[in-house]
């Protein structure tokens, strides 16, 4: 998608649009040094990094949708740091909440099912805001230009960052605080 964005509408060669994916690796990289040195500490991340970590999420689709509606990369650069900060503190926070009552006997399959889970997530996040891009476009247009596509992406993203704040709100709730402190059997905090 931003691939498409940065070739057809701000018509950037091959390097220059790969040089544009350089922020999210290098974000995505810094934030998962950091987050593991806070599972280090503690060792587990609080009942509050899964809301964080999704509120941080829905900030960078946020900015994202943002950056690719007023087509310029200056605009796009903020989404770009901050949607892989959100996702690095959300699957860490994710796989520390969802290991934290299992037992060692059942860890690898735990741990398995975990990343399999992790690894779908996103995959079908893509999917479910392309088709919102999609049907988005072609209700304003019925011939949807380069420019047209990006303008439905960029509102299947402002929709998508909010659906993540509601989710992070909801977990907010629903995340225990009562749980921080407790260990299981594997040492880490639940």
């Amino acid at each position: 998608m931003l691939a498409v964005h940065f070739q057809q509408v701000l018509n950037w060669n091959e390097l220059q649009t790969s040089l544009g994916f350089v922020p999210i690796g290098a974000a995505l990289f810094a934030a998962s040094l950091l987050t593991s040195r806070v599972v280090k500490r503690l060792p587990g991340i609080p009942p509050w990094g899964l809301p964080a970590g999704t509120a941080l999420t829905a900030v960078g689709l946020w900015l994202v949708g943002t950056g690719i509606a007023v087509d310029d990369y200056v605009v796009l650069l903020p989404g770009l740091l901050v949607l892989p900060c959100g996702a690095a503190v959300m699957f860490a926070a994710s796989t520390v909440v969802g290991m934290a009552d299992v037992d060692g006997t059942t860890a690898g399959r735990a741990g398995g099912l975990l990343n399999a889970v992790m690894e779908a997530g996103p995959t079908f996040g893509l999917a479910a805001i392309t088709s919102l891009a999609t049907a988005i476009t072609y209700a304003r247009t019925a011939a949807p230009s380069a420019a047209d596509t990006s303008d439905g992406f960029a509102s299947a993203l402002h929709l998508s960052g909010a659906a993540y704040l509601a989710v992070a709100l909801i977990l907010a709730v629903l995340v225990p605080s009562a749980r921080l402190g407790r260990r299981n059997q594997m040492g880490y905090l639940a």
